[in-house]
């Protein structure tokens, strides 16, 4: 099925006007490549995440290239107050380390430069603006036309300019006629090769002296992100006659080495596997799979040790005059530890609760995240000592490999398991895999390794075949562990005025909390940690469809901008990036805090009868919540099936009847465990049974009514219905007589 963006014709190229002469002179296409170094290994544009620390960071360990974070050239443009803010951290020129030749921060080599500053916007003249006040900062400025969240569609902007090739051209030819420095950008494929190739050679035609092909579709995003078509990139770097850099599909440092050759692009950008892996690009030997033997030589490895490279963000961090955002550091910090923090558990909380001071210097500005990594680090060395950390089973990963990928089976640059004091990608599986792609265990759903914790052994389990089990088995989060009760309604502080990051961290607390409370059969305590939870989250963004119905592409010019207003462009931004992690994993958890809510309504029957009705209507809008983000969400099909037919009666029956369907559809895609398929099929035969039975018995009940309002009128006339009778003609229609 195309895509909307793919429905239309594809423009013909001579109906863009010529390139035209810049105004100033500059270098473009391979020339200007070559002059900041020919870069090969490039760190991609992240909302949060790609900030100076950041970059820093990733060019001590072989970055070559970096981009700033997205910035909305339209909040940046603007001339009221709070606007300086808004424009102070976006990008920082006061400071005058933000784009430097050099950074005094104790290694000669520190840079923030070559640096792309990319922006993202629909109007040429704000464009241009922007640009300009941040072109002797910069090696070039970078179009986004890649993001795919629902902001950018809102907003007009990023892959959401797809429809308007016209305007496209426009914006990134009046920066390479205007600007001083080059013009580059970054998009999205087709689904369409042929519109792939027109697209890249009218963004060329326009200006850009580089391009970033992200080889999915604005579609492919979230749980649906699927793998980047690396044939699409190959075919786009051999139709243009500039510098292209391929993006997508780079977990292990093996994968950007087999992205260049197989390519042949002139680079490759990474987002999230630099994130959880800031050493990707480095040159460090290759056999990973020396990591999980505990007597083999890894003293190659120290520079993939969490807790080192943690404590040199940390000091960059405290030595920049620059201050990093909280959301930004906490969100590093929890990505590169999460492996450790799925054993250690406890020390979640204490990351959680760690704060840092944007206006101390040095040290005293991250002292708390310090003491967290000095006690993870105590513990990392202990755990290396422990035999049961070495070849143990690891995560499952789900789509991750491409199958044109080179080596995909070898084990020494892709291995199974790496153990949890090291660096290493992250598999983001989707919410409900199919059944031969998963690993099955009781709290199905999971997000991270089950490994060895400090609680729990490793156990598999099996998927229930009870229907008892699959509809009540609540979904675990292996990495979270107990927190405080939410400190801003203790200070009645709004929920949603903090920030996101922190939000989501609560959120999970109280998760936990409620997945204690199921554990024990504590049901109506587990709803209201549950209940509270979802409180923490943002609500489930729109559909496209939805957006669509309830017209909100209008949007109103902002006039004037305070601090708040300010502080909340900025998170809005921040929550919404292209690839963005924490957008995904509020989506996640989500969904699990609303199948944790139906599992408890769906025990509570046990517990209140008299409450019964209202538990199971429960149970079935807490799984609806779950569908609207997930329609192959299993569990949640038959946990709403079994209210339904619980309630009884054909509407509910008749319910129960269509989410059985879509549950045996499911099974055909594979999404069904096998160990449920007998039982299934009698859920199914049952409940149709049960359906033409209750539309009898309702169509007899509806029928005597109908008699008994009959009589009591006709009563009046010394006549019943008894006189009337109903009887069908030859040709198929009906004829009421009268009978004495």
């Amino acid at each position: 099925m195309s895509s909307s963006s793919d429905s239309s014709e594809i423009p013909d190229l001579d109906s863009f006007p010529e390139t035209g002469t810049p105004k100033y002179p500059k270098l473009g296409g391979y020339a200007f490549y070559k002059s900041i170094g020919s870069p090969q290994r490039l760190v991609a544009p992240m909302v949060d995440q790609s900030e100076l620390a950041w970059r820093v960071l990733s060019r001590r360990y072989g970055s070559q290239l970096v981009y700033t974070p997205m910035i909305n050239a339209k909040v940046y443009v603007q001339k009221n107050k709070g606007a300086r803010r808004v424009q102070e951290t976006y990008f920082n020129q006061a400071l005058g380390e933000e784009g430097a030749f050099q950074l005094d921060l104790g290694k000669a080599s520190d840079t923030d430069r070559p640096l792309i500053v990319q922006f993202c916007a629909n109007n040429p003249e704000q464009l241009l603006e922007a640009a300009q006040s941040v072109q002797d900062k910069c090696d070039a400025v970078d179009l986004n036309l890649g993001c795919p969240q629902q902001i950018a569609k809102r907003g007009n902007f990023g892959a959401f300019l797809q429809e308007d090739w016209q305007l496209i051209f426009q914006l990134i030819n009046t920066l390479h006629l205007e600007l001083k420095i080059p013009v580059t950008a970054k998009f999205r494929v087709y689904e369409s090769l042929d519109k792939t190739l027109a697209y890249a050679k009218m963004i060329q035609r326009a200006g850009a002296q580089m391009v970033t092909v992200h080889g999915r579709t604005r579609e492919m995003k979230g749980h649906k992100t699927g793998l980047a078509d690396w044939e699409k990139i190959r075919s786009v770097k051999q139709a243009l006659s500039i510098p292209v850099f391929a993006n997508g599909n780079m977990l292990f440092p093996q994968d950007w080495r087999d992205a260049l050759e197989y390519t042949s692009c002139d680079g490759v950008m990474s987002a999230e596997g630099n994130l959880y892996n800031p050493t990707l690009f480095s040159d460090m030997q290759q056999d990973l799979g020396v990591l999980a033997r505990q007597k083999e030589d890894r003293a190659g490895f120290d520079a993939l040790r969490i807790t080192r490279v943690a404590h040199e963000y940390l000091d960059i961090v405290a030595a920049l005059r620059t201050p990093t955002a909280p959301s930004a550091l906490k969100g590093h910090m929890f990505k590169m530890t999460r492996p450790a923090l799925a054993i250690h558990t406890d020390l979640r909380a204490m990351l959680g609760q760690a704060r840092s001071d944007d206006h101390a210097h040095g040290e005293e500005r991250v002292k708390e995240y310090r003491a967290f990594v000095q006690e993870l680090e105590k513990r990392l060395l202990l755990d290396e000592a422990d035999q049961r950390y070495y070849n143990s089973q690891g995560a499952p990963r789900y789509y991750v490999t491409p199958e044109h990928l080179k080596d995909a089976s070898d084990l020494t640059v892709r291995p199974e398991y790496i153990p949890h004091w090291y660096l290493q990608p992250y598999f983001r599986p989707p919410l409900n895999p199919p059944k031969e792609k998963m690993q099955t265990e009781a709290h199905a759903g999971a997000s991270d390794s089950e490994l060895p914790s400090d609680k729990t052994s490793h156990q598999n389990h099996s998927f229930s075949s009870l229907p008892s089990s699959l509809s009540a088995n609540i979904d675990s989060n292996h990495s979270l562990a107990d927190q405080p009760p939410n400190k801003n309604e203790a200070k009645g502080v709004a929920i949603q005025d903090a920030p996101l990051a922190a939000r989501l961290n609560e959120a999970k607390t109280l998760k936990t909390l409620g997945n204690t409370q199921f554990e024990q059969k504590k049901y109506a305590v587990a709803v209201t940690h549950y209940t509270d939870a979802l409180a923490q989250l943002p609500p489930r963004p729109l559909s496209e469809q939805e957006e669509d119905q309830q017209g909100s592409e209008k949007h109103e010019a902002i006039e004037e901008i305070d601090d708040a207003e300010a502080d909340r462009i900025i998170e809005q931004q921040t929550i919404s990036l292209d690839d963005h992690l924490l957008f995904e994993e509020v989506a996640e958890l989500r969904v699990k805090l609303y199948a944790n809510l139906a599992a408890s309504h769906l025990k509570l029957v046990r517990f209140q009868r008299r409450l019964m009705q209202e538990q199971y209507e429960k149970t079935i809008d807490a799984s609806t919540q779950v569908l609207l983000e997930d329609s192959t969400n299993v569990k949640a099909l038959h946990r709403r099936a079994v209210a339904h037919e619980k309630l009884g009666g054909w509407g509910h029956l008749n319910d129960a009847l269509k989410d059985y369907r879509h549950l045996e559809s499911l099974d055909k895609e594979g999404y069904v465990p096998t160990s449920f398929q007998s039982e299934l099929k009698q859920s199914v035969d049952r409940v149709q049974q049960s359906v033409q039975q209750a539309g009898e018995k309702e169509k007899t009940e509806v029928l005597g009514k109908l008699k008994t309002l009959g009589d009591n009128v006709l009563g009046y006339f010394g006549l019943s219905t008894n006189n009337f009778q109903l009887n069908q003609q030859e040709g198929g229609g009906y004829s009421l007589n009268f009978v004495q």
